[in-house]
């Protein structure tokens, strides 16, 4: 009920050792059900662990495990890692106006980007492919009827395709 602008209310958990070393629990939380079999089951669980007890290097990371116990999310000091325990699990991100503006396809090993439909690529683009450098638009892939459009986006620039051959560019 704290009517100012402070974090309130707190819930802390402590984990007040004297002997504090790397790979602690800090905590843990627990989120129960009963199964259809009237049994207690953990559907997630939410930890907290230690990564680093250095005075000046403190490190930790929250996992959110799912009823199996594989790891949907970790995060880390380092990095945030989805799907760490490798399971057929899918990500998506919505956008305004498209379910799939990224979907990465955690059993077919592919990513998305405007559709959840896999093409045959390991990145699958539906709509207009465009390249900036500095916000310069350089380039745009795109289409009209069936066929492929690669346009230079910049007035009196050349699409130039290089390759490298005995170490020399051709």
């Amino acid at each position: 009920t704290e009517p100012g602008s402070n974090i309130a209310p707190n819930l802390l958990f402590n984990r007040n050792s004297n002997s504090p070393a790397n790979n602690d629990f800090l905590g843990a939380m627990d989120f129960q059900g009963n199964n259809n079999a009237g049994e207690a089951h953990n559907y997630i669980r939410i930890l907290s662990r230690i990564l680093d007890v250095a005075d000046g290097a403190e490190k930790a990371d929250l996992v959110i495990k799912d009823a199996t116990g594989n790891n949907i999310v970790n995060m880390a000091h380092t990095e945030v890692v989805y799907n760490d325990d490798s399971v057929d699990r899918d990500f998506r991100v919505e956008s305004n106006g498209n379910a799939n503006m990224i979907f990465v396809d955690g059993g077919n090993n592919h990513v998305c980007i405007g559709t959840a439909t896999d093409h045959g690529g390991v990145l699958n683009v539906n709509g207009p492919i465009l390249m900036a450098e500095s916000d310069t638009l350089l380039l745009r892939i795109t289409s009209s009827g069936s066929n492929v459009k690669i346009q230079s986006r910049v007035s009196d620039k050349d699409i130039r395709f290089e390759g490298i051959d005995g170490g020399s560019d051709i």
